[in-house]
Protein backbone atom coordinates (compact mmCIF):
# COMPACT_ATOMS: atom_id res chain seq x y z
CA UNK A 1 0.00 0.00 0.00
CA UNK A 2 1.61 3.85 -0.87
CA UNK A 3 1.49 6.24 1.43
CA UNK A 4 1.57 9.46 0.40
CA UNK A 5 2.22 12.70 2.87
CA UNK A 6 0.17 15.36 2.98
CA UNK A 7 1.10 18.44 4.86
CA UNK A 8 -1.21 20.24 7.71
CA UNK A 9 -1.05 23.31 9.36
CA UNK A 10 -3.40 23.88 12.48
CA UNK A 11 -3.20 26.83 15.04
CA UNK A 12 -3.01 25.57 18.41
CA UNK A 13 -4.57 27.32 21.45
CA UNK A 14 -2.51 28.06 24.64
CA UNK A 15 -2.23 29.32 27.68
CA UNK A 16 -0.69 32.58 28.77
CA UNK A 17 0.69 35.68 26.65
CA UNK A 18 1.27 33.59 23.14
CA UNK A 19 -2.57 32.98 22.72
CA UNK A 20 -1.74 30.65 19.16
CA UNK A 21 0.75 28.85 17.56
CA UNK A 22 1.12 27.74 13.66
CA UNK A 23 1.79 23.28 14.43
CA UNK A 24 2.67 21.75 11.13
CA UNK A 25 1.99 17.46 10.68
CA UNK A 26 2.89 15.37 8.51
CA UNK A 27 -0.36 12.52 7.72
CA UNK A 28 0.01 9.70 6.16
CA UNK A 29 -2.73 8.33 3.78
CA UNK A 30 -3.69 5.27 2.46
CA UNK A 31 -3.77 6.75 -1.39
CA UNK A 32 -1.57 8.31 -3.43
CA UNK A 33 -2.84 11.89 -4.68
CA UNK A 34 -1.45 14.45 -6.77
CA UNK A 35 -1.54 17.27 -8.25
CA UNK A 36 -2.93 17.98 -4.62
CA UNK A 37 -3.43 21.73 -5.22
CA UNK A 38 -7.06 22.09 -3.27
CA UNK A 39 -8.05 25.19 -2.65
CA UNK A 40 -9.89 25.66 1.35
CA UNK A 41 -12.98 27.05 -0.71
CA UNK A 42 -15.15 24.02 -1.82
CA UNK A 43 -15.94 23.90 -5.79
CA UNK A 44 -18.95 24.11 -6.93
CA UNK A 45 -19.12 20.58 -8.24
CA UNK A 46 -17.22 17.37 -7.95
CA UNK A 47 -16.92 14.94 -10.69
CA UNK A 48 -15.94 11.34 -9.86
CA UNK A 49 -14.00 8.90 -12.80
CA UNK A 50 -13.68 5.59 -11.68
CA UNK A 51 -11.03 3.95 -13.77
CA UNK A 52 -9.92 0.20 -14.67
CA UNK A 53 -7.05 -0.08 -17.96
CA UNK A 54 -8.99 2.46 -19.65
CA UNK A 55 -5.38 4.67 -20.14
CA UNK A 56 -6.81 4.52 -24.58
CA UNK A 57 -10.49 6.39 -23.41
CA UNK A 58 -9.16 8.22 -20.28
CA UNK A 59 -8.17 11.46 -22.39
CA UNK A 60 -10.77 11.93 -24.59
CA UNK A 61 -13.15 11.72 -20.83
CA UNK A 62 -11.14 14.48 -18.87
CA UNK A 63 -10.86 16.92 -22.77
CA UNK A 64 -14.72 16.65 -22.23
CA UNK A 65 -14.65 17.61 -18.48
CA UNK A 66 -12.33 20.21 -19.06
CA UNK A 67 -13.74 22.18 -21.81
CA UNK A 68 -17.02 22.32 -19.57
CA UNK A 69 -18.31 25.75 -19.83
CA UNK A 70 -18.63 25.83 -15.90
CA UNK A 71 -15.15 26.22 -14.79
CA UNK A 72 -15.49 25.89 -11.30
CA UNK A 73 -15.10 21.79 -10.54
CA UNK A 74 -12.78 19.39 -8.93
CA UNK A 75 -11.90 16.16 -10.87
CA UNK A 76 -11.56 13.39 -8.84
CA UNK A 77 -10.00 9.96 -11.08
CA UNK A 78 -9.78 6.84 -8.95
CA UNK A 79 -7.27 4.72 -10.56
CA UNK A 80 -8.56 1.41 -9.27
CA UNK A 81 -5.54 -0.92 -9.65
CA UNK A 82 -4.80 -0.39 -13.57
CA UNK A 83 -1.97 -2.06 -15.10
CA UNK A 84 -2.02 -0.26 -18.49
CA UNK A 85 -0.64 3.25 -19.22
CA UNK A 86 -3.47 5.40 -17.09
CA UNK A 87 -0.94 6.87 -14.17
CA UNK A 88 1.23 8.09 -17.50
CA UNK A 89 -2.24 9.80 -18.75
CA UNK A 90 -2.65 11.35 -15.31
CA UNK A 91 0.77 12.82 -15.24
CA UNK A 92 0.35 14.33 -18.61
CA UNK A 93 -2.42 16.56 -17.06
CA UNK A 94 -1.42 19.54 -15.58
CA UNK A 95 -4.64 20.99 -14.07
CA UNK A 96 -4.89 21.95 -10.61
CA UNK A 97 -8.46 20.83 -10.43
CA UNK A 98 -7.27 17.34 -10.67
CA UNK A 99 -6.92 15.01 -8.07
CA UNK A 100 -5.72 11.19 -8.27
CA UNK A 101 -6.34 8.48 -5.92
CA UNK A 102 -4.60 5.38 -6.75
CA UNK A 103 -5.22 1.49 -5.66
CA UNK A 104 -2.32 -0.70 -5.50
CA UNK A 105 -4.64 -3.24 -6.13
CA UNK A 106 -8.18 -3.42 -7.96
CA UNK A 107 -10.67 -2.76 -5.73
CA UNK A 108 -13.99 -2.83 -7.94
CA UNK A 109 -16.37 -0.52 -8.99
CA UNK A 110 -19.04 -0.37 -6.01
CA UNK A 111 -15.45 0.04 -3.20
CA UNK A 112 -14.43 2.93 -5.61
CA UNK A 113 -17.97 4.68 -6.13
CA UNK A 114 -18.44 4.82 -1.95
CA UNK A 115 -14.80 6.25 -1.67
CA UNK A 116 -15.43 8.84 -4.57
CA UNK A 117 -18.73 9.96 -3.55
CA UNK A 118 -17.47 9.94 0.04
CA UNK A 119 -14.77 12.05 -0.28
CA UNK A 120 -16.38 14.81 -2.78
CA UNK A 121 -16.44 18.11 -1.86
CA UNK A 122 -18.67 19.57 -4.55
CA UNK A 123 -22.14 21.40 -3.75
CA UNK A 124 -23.15 18.99 -6.59
CA UNK A 125 -21.57 15.57 -7.94
CA UNK A 126 -21.62 13.73 -11.05
CA UNK A 127 -19.29 10.67 -11.85
CA UNK A 128 -18.91 9.43 -15.42
CA UNK A 129 -17.05 6.64 -16.37
CA UNK A 130 -13.49 6.82 -17.67
CA UNK A 131 -14.54 5.50 -21.35
CA UNK A 132 -17.47 7.82 -21.87
CA UNK A 133 -17.51 11.90 -22.24
CA UNK A 134 -19.99 14.69 -21.88
CA UNK A 135 -21.04 17.25 -23.91
CA UNK A 136 -19.70 20.87 -23.22
CA UNK A 137 -22.56 21.63 -21.26
CA UNK A 138 -23.16 19.33 -19.02
CA UNK A 139 -22.44 21.25 -15.54
CA UNK A 140 -24.24 24.35 -17.18
CA UNK A 141 -27.77 22.38 -17.91
CA UNK A 142 -27.68 20.24 -14.57
CA UNK A 143 -26.07 22.86 -12.23
CA UNK A 144 -28.75 25.50 -13.34
CA UNK A 145 -31.82 22.92 -12.77
CA UNK A 146 -30.86 22.43 -9.14
CA UNK A 147 -29.88 26.09 -8.43
CA UNK A 148 -33.72 26.95 -9.75
CA UNK A 149 -35.43 23.50 -8.04
CA UNK A 150 -34.37 23.14 -4.48
CA UNK A 151 -36.64 20.37 -4.23
CA UNK A 152 -34.71 18.48 -6.89
CA UNK A 153 -32.20 16.13 -5.54
CA UNK A 154 -30.43 14.42 -8.89
CA UNK A 155 -30.98 15.36 -12.87
CA UNK A 156 -30.17 13.33 -15.86
CA UNK A 157 -30.75 13.49 -19.07
CA UNK A 158 -30.39 11.59 -22.58
CA UNK A 159 -27.36 9.91 -23.77
CA UNK A 160 -25.67 9.41 -27.15
CA UNK A 161 -24.23 6.35 -28.19
CA UNK A 162 -20.39 5.92 -29.85
CA UNK A 163 -18.36 3.52 -31.22
CA UNK A 164 -14.95 2.77 -29.76
CA UNK A 165 -13.09 5.23 -32.41
CA UNK A 166 -16.13 8.09 -30.91
CA UNK A 167 -18.14 7.62 -33.51
CA UNK A 168 -21.56 8.69 -32.55
CA UNK A 169 -24.25 6.60 -34.49
CA UNK A 170 -27.49 7.05 -32.00
CA UNK A 171 -28.85 10.33 -30.52
CA UNK A 172 -29.79 9.88 -28.23
CA UNK A 173 -30.00 6.10 -27.66
CA UNK A 174 -33.91 4.99 -27.50
CA UNK A 175 -33.25 2.14 -25.84
CA UNK A 176 -32.37 3.67 -22.66
CA UNK A 177 -35.84 4.97 -22.64
CA UNK A 178 -35.69 8.42 -21.07
CA UNK A 179 -36.86 10.11 -23.99
CA UNK A 180 -39.65 7.98 -24.34
CA UNK A 181 -40.55 7.80 -20.74
CA UNK A 182 -41.25 11.65 -20.67
CA UNK A 183 -42.58 11.90 -24.13
CA UNK A 184 -39.62 14.37 -25.35
CA UNK A 185 -40.49 16.66 -22.60
CA UNK A 186 -38.62 18.20 -19.31
CA UNK A 187 -40.42 16.54 -16.89
CA UNK A 188 -39.65 17.04 -12.47
CA UNK A 189 -41.35 14.70 -10.08
CA UNK A 190 -41.27 11.71 -8.57
CA UNK A 191 -39.71 8.67 -10.20
CA UNK A 192 -39.07 6.22 -7.62
CA UNK A 193 -42.12 3.21 -8.38
CA UNK A 194 -41.65 3.57 -11.86
CA UNK A 195 -37.90 3.24 -11.27
CA UNK A 196 -38.09 -0.10 -9.69
CA UNK A 197 -39.86 -1.14 -12.79
CA UNK A 198 -37.90 0.42 -15.45
CA UNK A 199 -34.30 1.93 -15.11
CA UNK A 200 -34.44 4.81 -17.57
CA UNK A 201 -31.69 7.07 -16.47
CA UNK A 202 -27.91 6.86 -17.95
CA UNK A 203 -25.39 7.30 -15.55
CA UNK A 204 -23.33 9.64 -17.44
CA UNK A 205 -25.76 12.19 -17.29
CA UNK A 206 -26.64 12.03 -13.43
CA UNK A 207 -25.94 14.48 -11.16
CA UNK A 208 -26.94 14.90 -7.63
CA UNK A 209 -26.92 17.25 -4.56
CA UNK A 210 -23.33 16.29 -2.37
CA UNK A 211 -25.84 15.75 0.45
CA UNK A 212 -28.33 13.45 -1.36
CA UNK A 213 -25.31 10.81 -2.17
CA UNK A 214 -24.28 10.97 1.48
CA UNK A 215 -28.04 10.23 2.52
CA UNK A 216 -27.75 6.94 0.21
CA UNK A 217 -24.45 5.38 0.77
CA UNK A 218 -22.85 3.51 1.25
CA UNK A 219 -23.60 0.86 -1.74
CA UNK A 220 -23.74 -2.50 1.03
CA UNK A 221 -21.38 -5.06 0.62
CA UNK A 222 -23.33 -7.31 -0.53
CA UNK A 223 -23.72 -5.64 -3.70
CA UNK A 224 -21.20 -7.78 -5.75
CA UNK A 225 -22.34 -7.58 -9.60
CA UNK A 226 -21.39 -3.47 -9.89
CA UNK A 227 -23.20 -3.02 -13.27
CA UNK A 228 -26.74 -2.38 -11.27
CA UNK A 229 -24.70 -0.44 -8.69
CA UNK A 230 -26.18 3.15 -10.71
CA UNK A 231 -30.02 1.57 -10.45
CA UNK A 232 -29.41 0.88 -7.01
CA UNK A 233 -28.22 4.42 -5.79
CA UNK A 234 -30.87 6.19 -8.11
CA UNK A 235 -33.78 4.27 -6.60
CA UNK A 236 -32.27 5.25 -3.39
CA UNK A 237 -32.27 8.68 -3.93
CA UNK A 238 -35.68 8.77 -5.79
CA UNK A 239 -37.23 7.64 -2.60
CA UNK A 240 -37.02 10.82 -1.31
CA UNK A 241 -36.31 13.17 -3.43
CA UNK A 242 -37.69 14.30 -6.87
CA UNK A 243 -35.71 14.03 -9.75
CA UNK A 244 -35.73 16.15 -13.12
CA UNK A 245 -34.79 14.66 -16.42
CA UNK A 246 -33.56 17.33 -19.31
CA UNK A 247 -34.90 16.22 -22.81
CA UNK A 248 -31.45 17.18 -23.86
CA UNK A 249 -28.37 14.74 -25.25
CA UNK A 250 -25.73 15.34 -22.06
CA UNK A 251 -23.07 12.81 -22.64
CA UNK A 252 -22.28 10.23 -24.46
CA UNK A 253 -21.96 6.28 -23.91
CA UNK A 254 -19.26 4.25 -25.12
CA UNK A 255 -20.00 0.87 -26.09
CA UNK A 256 -16.50 -1.42 -27.25
CA UNK A 257 -14.97 -4.62 -27.03
CA UNK A 258 -13.63 -3.85 -23.51
CA UNK A 259 -16.93 -2.83 -21.36
CA UNK A 260 -19.05 -4.74 -19.44
CA UNK A 261 -21.69 -4.14 -22.01
CA UNK A 262 -20.05 -6.92 -24.07
CA UNK A 263 -18.26 -8.75 -20.89
CA UNK A 264 -19.65 -12.45 -20.03
CA UNK A 265 -22.30 -12.14 -17.87
CA UNK A 266 -21.47 -13.28 -13.97
CA UNK A 267 -24.80 -14.37 -13.94
CA UNK A 268 -24.58 -15.69 -9.91
CA UNK A 269 -23.83 -12.19 -8.84
CA UNK A 270 -26.17 -10.65 -11.08
CA UNK A 271 -29.16 -12.88 -9.33
CA UNK A 272 -27.81 -11.87 -6.13
CA UNK A 273 -27.57 -8.32 -6.18
CA UNK A 274 -31.01 -7.52 -8.15
CA UNK A 275 -33.02 -10.19 -6.25
CA UNK A 276 -31.19 -8.74 -3.08
CA UNK A 277 -32.34 -4.91 -4.38
CA UNK A 278 -35.64 -5.78 -5.06
CA UNK A 279 -36.06 -7.55 -1.66
CA UNK A 280 -34.70 -4.49 0.06
CA UNK A 281 -37.00 -2.09 -1.73
CA UNK A 282 -40.07 -4.75 -0.77
CA UNK A 283 -39.34 -4.64 3.09
CA UNK A 284 -39.27 -1.24 3.42
CA UNK A 285 -42.17 0.21 5.05
CA UNK A 286 -42.63 3.06 3.16
CA UNK A 287 -45.88 3.37 0.39
CA UNK A 288 -46.18 -0.28 1.08
CA UNK A 289 -49.76 -0.26 -1.06
CA UNK A 290 -48.36 1.36 -3.99
CA UNK A 291 -45.14 -1.06 -4.38
CA UNK A 292 -47.74 -4.06 -3.04
CA UNK A 293 -49.37 -3.56 -6.55
CA UNK A 294 -45.71 -3.44 -8.65
CA UNK A 295 -44.40 -6.28 -6.69
CA UNK A 296 -45.45 -9.21 -9.19
CA UNK A 297 -44.53 -7.85 -11.70
CA UNK A 298 -41.13 -6.29 -10.53
CA UNK A 299 -40.08 -9.90 -9.29
CA UNK A 300 -40.90 -11.60 -12.42
CA UNK A 301 -38.62 -8.83 -14.50
CA UNK A 302 -35.62 -9.61 -11.96
CA UNK A 303 -36.01 -13.71 -11.94
CA UNK A 304 -36.34 -13.33 -15.68
CA UNK A 305 -33.39 -11.09 -15.80
CA UNK A 306 -31.45 -13.30 -13.62
CA UNK A 307 -32.24 -16.76 -16.31
CA UNK A 308 -31.53 -14.85 -19.03
CA UNK A 309 -28.04 -14.13 -17.62
CA UNK A 310 -27.31 -17.40 -16.94
CA UNK A 311 -28.71 -18.97 -20.29
CA UNK A 312 -26.26 -16.94 -21.69
CA UNK A 313 -23.91 -18.13 -19.61
CA UNK A 314 -24.05 -21.58 -20.84
CA UNK A 315 -25.62 -22.72 -17.08
CA UNK A 316 -29.05 -23.80 -17.69
CA UNK A 317 -29.97 -26.11 -14.58
CA UNK A 318 -29.75 -22.49 -12.90
CA UNK A 319 -31.76 -20.65 -15.86
CA UNK A 320 -34.65 -23.07 -15.44
CA UNK A 321 -34.59 -22.28 -12.00
CA UNK A 322 -35.04 -18.54 -12.41
CA UNK A 323 -37.36 -19.15 -14.95
CA UNK A 324 -39.72 -21.23 -12.84
CA UNK A 325 -39.27 -18.17 -10.02
CA UNK A 326 -40.47 -16.40 -12.60
CA UNK A 327 -43.67 -17.66 -14.01
CA UNK A 328 -44.67 -18.22 -10.10
CA UNK A 329 -44.48 -14.33 -9.74
CA UNK A 330 -46.48 -14.12 -13.08
CA UNK A 331 -48.23 -17.46 -14.44
CA UNK A 332 -49.13 -15.33 -17.30
CA UNK A 333 -46.13 -15.54 -19.02
CA UNK A 334 -47.33 -18.27 -19.98
CA UNK A 335 -49.23 -17.27 -22.55
CA UNK A 336 -46.24 -15.14 -23.95
CA UNK A 337 -44.86 -16.54 -27.17
CA UNK A 338 -40.95 -15.04 -25.95
CA UNK A 339 -41.65 -16.46 -22.74
CA UNK A 340 -42.24 -19.82 -23.44
CA UNK A 341 -39.51 -19.79 -26.06
CA UNK A 342 -37.00 -19.03 -23.69
CA UNK A 343 -38.03 -21.34 -20.80
CA UNK A 344 -38.29 -23.97 -23.91
CA UNK A 345 -34.70 -23.37 -24.79
CA UNK A 346 -33.27 -23.51 -21.17
CA UNK A 347 -34.98 -27.01 -21.15
CA UNK A 348 -33.77 -28.70 -23.65
CA UNK A 349 -30.57 -26.85 -23.92
CA UNK A 350 -28.84 -25.33 -27.08
CA UNK A 351 -28.50 -29.09 -28.38
CA UNK A 352 -32.25 -29.84 -28.79
CA UNK A 353 -32.81 -26.47 -29.44
CA UNK A 354 -31.09 -27.23 -32.85
CA UNK A 355 -32.70 -30.23 -33.41
CA UNK A 356 -36.60 -28.80 -32.70
CA UNK A 357 -35.70 -25.44 -34.88
CA UNK A 358 -34.10 -28.65 -37.96
CA UNK A 359 -37.29 -30.42 -37.05
CA UNK A 360 -39.59 -27.01 -37.86
CA UNK A 361 -37.26 -26.37 -40.61
CA UNK A 362 -38.64 -30.04 -42.17
CA UNK A 363 -42.37 -29.68 -41.58
CA UNK A 364 -42.19 -26.63 -43.38
CA UNK A 365 -40.55 -27.57 -46.17
CA UNK A 366 -43.23 -30.68 -46.62
CA UNK A 367 -46.33 -27.92 -46.10
CA UNK A 368 -46.63 -28.40 -42.61
CA UNK A 369 -46.82 -25.45 -40.08
CA UNK A 370 -47.21 -26.83 -36.30
CA UNK A 371 -47.60 -23.16 -35.36
CA UNK A 372 -44.67 -22.78 -33.24
CA UNK A 373 -42.49 -19.97 -33.31
CA UNK A 374 -39.04 -21.37 -32.47
CA UNK A 375 -36.90 -17.98 -32.87
CA UNK A 376 -33.44 -18.21 -31.05
CA UNK A 377 -33.29 -16.74 -27.72
CA UNK A 378 -32.13 -13.03 -26.98
CA UNK A 379 -30.01 -13.10 -24.01
CA UNK A 380 -30.20 -9.71 -22.38
CA UNK A 381 -27.24 -7.38 -22.90
CA UNK A 382 -25.76 -6.31 -19.99
CA UNK A 383 -24.81 -3.03 -19.23
CA UNK A 384 -21.02 -1.02 -18.90
CA UNK A 385 -21.71 1.01 -15.32
CA UNK A 386 -25.65 0.39 -15.43
CA UNK A 387 -27.97 -1.36 -15.91
CA UNK A 388 -31.27 -2.01 -16.11
CA UNK A 389 -32.48 -5.24 -13.84
CA UNK A 390 -36.17 -5.44 -15.57
CA UNK A 391 -35.56 -5.00 -19.37
CA UNK A 392 -31.72 -5.18 -20.24
CA UNK A 393 -31.57 -1.20 -20.98
CA UNK A 394 -28.30 0.08 -20.85
CA UNK A 395 -27.40 2.85 -18.03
Amino acid sequence: MSLSAIWRADFILLEGPQKFRLHITKDLTPMSEHPAQITSTAPLATIIVPSYNYGRYLPECLDSIFRQTVSDFEVIVIDDGSTDHTATVLTKHADPRLRVITHGANRGLVSTLNEGLGVARGRYVARIDADDKYRPYFLEETISILEARPSVGLVYGDVALMDAQSVEFEDPWIAVGSRSAHADRDAEGDEYLSLILNHCIPAPTVIARNEVWQEVLPIPNWFTYASVSDWFLHLRVARTHALYYRARTLASYRKHPGNMHAQATKAMDAEKTIIGTLDLIFSEPDRAAEKASLKSIAYSHGWLNAAERYFAAGRYEDARRCYTRALRYRPALLGQRASLRQLLNAIIGPQGYERVKRLRSLLSKAGIDDQVSVGRPTPIDPPADVDNPHSGQPR
